[in-house]
């Protein structure tokens, strides 16, 4: 009889389902390599943004990745907690930037543009930027079950640090006599260092591209660039640049556009700031003749007296006024006349300061006492501007010989003069 074969049991263990918790967090800080700035300047500061991660309890690969991103992530500069230092220097001209996702690792670059006063101290300073982003700091898995995700956000506030260099810095001023309208005028231009650092080389560039006036012998809008030299910290040196203003351009204030070029003690060579240089313009110089008696008679040398008054809007210095030369008339007796000072609103008045020895042309009669003079130039010295116009001081003697001439001066500029009678240069 064969033995009684018993039934085999087989046990199997419930195998343990994966299951766990990840905690962690995205750790954020903020760079800009190339943070040397100068003062006068726009720049575009280029951020960057390093998430280093912190891990507080480990696991899967995937919740680790997720407890440690930056989700959502915006930069603000806060402008109300810049420092007092640089409160007035520094403005921010970029709003709020939107970075993105930031994983471990680097992110970048995410441009911030900033103006910089041009009186800003050299140093290093820290701009406050807040940093808001979302993320996950928990996760509960399981393999049995989905896994559950505990998000946040956080607000930090970090500093953006940026170095403002020292550099050569400039002001610029014109001086001299004021441009007269349809003239050209030498005008003396100062550059002075202001800065602490020296600048070799240096050449003054003056532009008109935006302004009526013009530079040297070019047109509207032309250029002018003048060497300058070595200049160092605190010092000065000037060029004289002649300056024209169209005859239709009303008087007042117009503005030129000043750079200098120079070179940096490391040798590179660079530019200033654009800075505005104001040069005024005047009216068109006027004049007038009053009271004009001779003693002229046919044949014979005479005297011519008169009245010249400035009605311009300006100081004329040695005014000289030119007589016409008719075609009979006989060529000019010169003779030197004193200085003459016009005070405004004073007609001046002198035998000595406007006569012409001229003798009348014979073989023709005349009725009229003033016919036939002859070219003349007498210097009057300086007439300032009268205040009042008056329709005496404007009225034009009978002249039997051609109509007078219109005169350029020798000095100022030679800008051209009109007169109610001869022609008078200043």
């Amino acid at each position: 009889m064969s033995p009684r074969r018993r039934p085999l049991a087989v046990t199997v263990a419930p195998v343990a389902a994966a299951e766990g918790v990840v905690v962690g967090r995205p750790e954020i800080e903020l760079y800009a390599p190339d943070n040397r700035v100068v003062g006068g300047e726009t720049v575009s500061l280029e951020v960057f943004l390093s998430n280093a991660g912190e891990i507080t309890r480990g696991g899967p690969a995937q919740y680790q990745d997720r407890v440690t991103t930056a989700r959502n992530v915006r930069l603000d500069v806060l402008t109300d907690q810049l420092p007092d230092e640089i409160a007035d220097d520094v403005e921010v001209l970029t709003g709020s930037v939107p970075v993105g996702t930031v994983p471990q690792g680097t992110a970048g670059p995410f441009p911030i543009r900033l103006e910089i006063d041009e009186d800003i101290e050299p140093g290093t300073y820290d701009i406050p930027v807040e940093v808001t982003y979302d993320y996950t700091w928990f996760v509960e898995y399981s393999d049995l079950t989905e896994p559950e995700f505990s998000d946040s956000s956080q607000q930090e506030t970090k500093q953006l640090t940026i170095v403002v260099r020292d550099r050569p810095r400039f002001e610029v001023s014109s001086s001299g006599r004021v441009v007269t309208a349809g003239d050209q005028t030498r005008r003396e231009f100062s550059v002075t260092n202001v800065g602490t650092e020296p600048a070799a080389n240096a050449t003054l560039t003056l532009a008109s591209e935006q302004s009526p006036l013009s530079l040297g012998d070019g047109p509207e809008g032309g250029t002018a660039t003048v060497t300058l030299g070595d200049l160092a910290p605190g010092n000065s040196t000037s060029a004289v640049v002649r300056v024209g203003a169209p005859e239709t351009l009303p008087p007042g204030a117009y503005l030129l556009s000043a750079s200098v070029e120079y070179r940096t003690e490391a040798g590179i060579v660079a530019n200033s700031t654009p800075i505005t240089v104001s040069v005024p313009v005047g009216a068109e110089q006027d004049f007038a003749v009053t009271n004009v008696t001779d003693t002229l008679q046919v044949g014979e040398t005479g005297r011519i007296d008169g009245t010249i008054v400035n009605t311009g809007g300006q100081t004329v210095s040695n005014a000289v006024v030119v007589f016409p030369r008719t075609p009979r008339g006989s060529g000019p007796a010169r003779e030197r006349t004193p200085s003459a000072h016009w005070h405004p609103a004073t007609p001046h008045r002198s035998s000595s300061s406007w006569t012409s020895q001229t003798r009348r042309p014979t073989g023709r009669a005349c009725s009229r006492s003033r016919c036939g003079i002859a070219t003349r130039t007498t210097r009057f010295g300086s007439a300032a501007p009268s205040t009042r116009r008056s329709p005496s001081t404007r009225s034009r003697p009978s002249w039997c010989g051609p109509s007078p001439v219109t005169s350029r001066s020798p000095v100022a500029g030679r800008s051209q003069a009109r007169s109610s009678t001869p022609g008078i240069e200043r």
